[in-house]
């Protein structure tokens, strides 16, 4: 019969204890802040078929201004 010995977990806390995590999570929040940052922007000016608007405007304007007579009080 064969017996299996398990090795004692280690009480070493120097493998890192989640600081891979830390760092990846950090990572992703400021990769994101950059995409909505810099990326949407680019994205929407690149979607853009740069909408033009015409309005059509009159050739000649006429402005009748009056001033208002003084009142006498």
């Amino acid at each position: 019969m064969v017996t299996i010995v398990n090795p004692s977990p280690s009480n070493d806390s120097s493998n890192g204890g989640g600081m891979g995590f830390l760092v990846g999570a950090i990572l992703i929040i400021f990769f994101g802040f950059l995409f909505f940052v810099y990326g949407l922007p680019m994205i929407r000016d690149v979607m853009n078929d740069g909408v033009e608007v015409n309005v059509r405007t009159p050739d000649d304007v006429k402005l009748n201004v009056e001033e208002p007579a003084e009142s006498t009080q």
